[in-house]
C-alpha cells in the first residue's frame, strides 16, 4: 500500500523512485521485474501495473509485467510503511532526484498528503500536515493548491482558525493578481475556493460564476459553487450545481449526500430520499446519511422506511437525541406506538434543552394518550416547559397530517391538538 501510494504522481523517475524507497524504506534492492497473471487481489487493489503492450490487463488470457511489489503489498500493514515513506519523500526526495522540477515534487507531497487523510491508520493527519507544510514551507510558500487543500485538512480537523488564515492569505494574493489585470477563469475559481474558507460564500458564489463564464465548465467549478449557494441558502441554485457537476462526471457519496441536503430544504423529499441512497451505496456509512434518508422519507409518508433509518442512525449513534426524537414521531405516525413511547422516553432522558425537553414530553405523551397509559408527572413536566420562553425548532407538520387522518375518539384527538398547540406558540 505504500508503494500504491506512488502511482497518484505520474512521475517519469518512477522506476528509479520504487527502487530508492526500498532501499531507504524496506532497506534491501527492489525485486526484479517478472511476468504474472494477472489476479483477482491485484485487480481489486488497483495496484501499480505495467504492461508491455495495448493488450487488454483485465483479459484472464492476458500475461502482463507486473512488479513484484504488488505481490507482497497485499500483505503489507500500511500504518508500518506509511511514516517511514512519508519521511523519506520530505528529507530525500529533492537530494536524490535534483531533475525533478518544484512543481513536480510538490505534486507529489500534495497527493501524498490528500491520499494520507483518506487513510485510517495512526498519524495519518499528522503526516498529512507535516507535508502540506513541507511545501510551503521548503517548495513553495505561494502553492495555491497546496493551500487549498492544507486549508480543507485544518477544518476537519476542526482547526478553523488556522483555516481561515490560510484563505485570507489566497484571497488577498489572488485578489491583487485581479487587480493588476489578470482575469482567467483560474484565478476566480481558486479565490472562490479560497473565500469559501474563510467564510465569505455568497464573494465564492459570486468567484465560481465567473469562471464559469469564463469557460471553466467542470464539475470542481459546479461542486465549488454548489457549496457556497448551499451556505448562503440558495438551496435550489445548490441543487442544480450539484446535478451539473454529476452530469459532468462527479459519481461520488460527497456530492449526492450534499444535493441530498439541498433537495430536503426545498422540499423535495422524494429526491432527497435517493441522493441519500445514492451516497449510501457510494460507501457513505454514518448516522447524519441514514438520518437525513429517515427525515426525507417521513416528511414524504414512508414511515416504514423512516423508522428503519432511524434505527440505523441509534445503532450508530445510541444517544442522538435528533435521532430518537425523529423515531418516537414516525413510529407514531406508522402505528407502531408502544416502541415510539420507549424512544421519547430516553429523548427526555437525553435532552439537554427546553426545546428538546418540549419536544420529547410532547412525544411521550401522545404515545401514553394513545396507549390510554397514566401521564400526571410527564403532562406536569411539559406545561411547565412550555411555560418557558425558548425556540422552537421541531416543524410539527408530520405530527399535524397524522392527526387528519388517523382514527381516534373526540377526546383523544382533542387532548393531543391541545398538547400541539401548547408547543406550537413558541
Amino acid at each position: 500500500r505504500t508503494i500504491e501510494l506512488l502511482s497518484l504522481a505520474d512521475a517519469p523517475f518512477y522506476k528509479s523512485l520504487v527502487e530508492d524507497v526500498y532501499r531507504h524504506v524496506f532497506n534491501r534492492p527492489a525485486p526484479e521485474y517478472g511476468f504474472r497473471k494477472p489476479t483477482e487481489p491485484l485487480l481489486n487493489q488497483q495496484w501499480i501495473t505495467l504492461t508491455d503492450s495495448d493488450a487488454d490487463p483485465f483479459d484472464d488470457e492476458t500475461e502482463y509485467r507486473v512488479h513484484d511489489i504488488q505481490l507482497e503489498a497485499i500483505e503489507h500493514p500500511i500504518d508500518s510503511a506509511l511514516e517511514p515513506f512519508s519521511d523519506y519523500l520530505r528529507t530525500e526526495l529533492q537530494s536524490n532526484f535534483p531533475e525533478v522540477e518544484s512543481e513536480q515534487r510538490a505534486f507529489i507531497h500534495r497527493r501524498f498528503a490528500t491520499t494520507a487523510r483518506e487513510l485510517d491508520v495512526p498519524n495519518s493527519s499528522q503526516i498529512a500536515t507535516r507535508h502540506y507544510q513541507y511545501i510551503l514551507e521548503s517548495i513553495n510558500s505561494e502553492d495555491i493548491e497546496t493551500r487549498i487543500y492544507f486549508g480543507h485538512h485544518l477544518r476537519e480537523q476542526e482547526k478553523t482558525k488556522e483555516a481561515i488564515e490560510q484563505g485570507e492569505f489566497l484571497t488577498e494574493s489572488l485578489t491583487e493578481d485581479i487587480k493588476n489585470g489578470r482575469d482567467d477563469a483560474e484565478v476566480y475559481y481558486f479565490r472562490g475556493g479560497a473565500r469559501g474558507e474563510t467564510g465569505d460564500h455568497e464573494g465564492a458564489a459570486k468567484d465560481f460564476s465567473a469562471a464559469i463564464e469564463r469557460g471553466l465548465d467542470d464539475a470542481a467549478t459546479y461542486s465549488g459553487r454548489g457549496l457556497a449557494r448551499l451556505k448562503t441558502g440558495d438551496n435550489e441554485g445548490a441543487a442544480k450545481d450539484f446535478s451539473a457537476a454529476i452530469e459532468r462526471g462527479r459519481d461520488d457519496a460527497a456530492i449526492y449526500s450534499t444535493r441530498g441536503f439541498a433537495r430536503l430544504n426545498t422540499g423535495d423529499n422524494e429526491g432527497a430520499a435517493k441522493d441519500f441512497s445514492a451516497a449510501i451505496e457510494r460507501g457513505r456509512d454514518d448516522a447524519e446519511v441514514y438520518f437525513s434518508r429517515g427525515t426525507a422519507r417521513a416528511e414524504s409518508g414512508s414511515f416504514e422506511g423512516a423508522v428503519e433509518d432511524f434505527e440505523q442512525a441509534l445503532a450508530i449513534d445510541p444517544e442522538d437525541g435528533s435521532a430518537l426524537r425523529a423515531s418516537a414521531e414516525a413510529k407514531i405516525a406508522h402505528g407502531n406506538v408502544r416502541s415510539a413511547l420507549e424512544d421519547a422516553q430516553e429523548a427526555n432522558r437525553l435532552a439537554d434543552s427546553d426545546d428538546d425537553h418540549a419536544v420529547s414530553l410532547l412525544l411521550l405523551l401522545i404515545a401514553k394518550t394513545l396507549l390510554e397509559l397514566s401521564v400526571t408527572d410527564e403532562e406536569r413536566d411539559y406545561r411547565t416547559v412550555c411555560g418557558k420562553e425558548f425556540n422552537a425548532g421541531w416543524d410539527l407538520g408530520i405530527l399535524d397530517s397524522w392527526l387528519q387522518r388517523v382514527d381516534l375518539t373526540d377526546e383523544k384527538r382533542d387532548r393531543i391538538t391541545e398538547l400541539l398547540d401548547l408547543y406550537r406558540e413558541h
